[in-house]
């Protein structure tokens, strides 16, 4: 009598959950190791196209984290953190309206989510819209927990902001604004709000 055996000793949510521990110890490759047959079932579960998705954005191969996010968004359409993630991607992609429009879905149910505020003012600034941006970011420092990344970022950039704006004399001011990418600390992190 002869059996087929099955070589994968792990079953779904085991390999999600192994996943998941790789990707807090920061090895990708581990993660990704343990996600692949998962991604590849005919019914992958939202979870794991989240985890996929965030592993594929570590790496900076944002087309596939992309494709991930949308299908976890196209099962859990309310997602704020994979939506959020969603428009970093776009962002990191070159595709700024469609980031915007992530972040502003988010906003739309959660007006008070750091993590899309956060994201949405490092946009606007990189774009120039310093009066918009403050507002984002001012947002992020009445939301988010004190002593977070998130919070931190925004208080840094907004004092980087006010250091700036304080040391341009009142004439050129107006130019400020092109320079404000050069302010901005690794935008677009991958951690989950602390």
């Amino acid at each position: 009598m002869t059996t087929t055996a099955n070589t994968d000793v792990f079953e779904a949510q085991e390999r999600i959950a192994l996943a998941r521990l790789a990707c807090e110890a920061n090895n990708f490759a581990e993660a990704l190791r343990m996600l692949k047959p998962v991604l590849q079932a005919a019914d992958v579960p939202a979870e794991a196209l989240a985890l996929g998705g965030a592993v594929y954005m570590q790496l900076r191969l944002f087309d596939r984290a992309e494709k991930l996010f949308t299908r976890c968004l196209e099962k859990h359409p309310k997602a704020p953190w994979e939506r959020c993630q969603l428009g970093a991607v776009q962002a990191q992609m070159g595709k700024r309206t469609e980031a915007l429009n992530a972040w502003d879905q988010v906003l739309k149910d959660q007006p008070n989510f750091f993590p899309a505020l956060l994201y949405k003012g490092m946009a606007l600034l990189q774009d120039g819209k310093i009066p918009e941006a403050k507002q984002a970011l001012d947002g992020v420092l009445r939301a988010a927990p004190a002593g977070t990344q998130f919070f931190e970022q925004a208080k840094q950039v907004l004092q980087a902001l006010d250091a700036q704006v304080a040391a341009v004399p009142a004439a050129p001011r107006a130019n400020t604004a092109a320079s404000g990418s050069r302010l901005i600390p690794e935008a677009y992190r991958t951690t989950t709000p602390s």
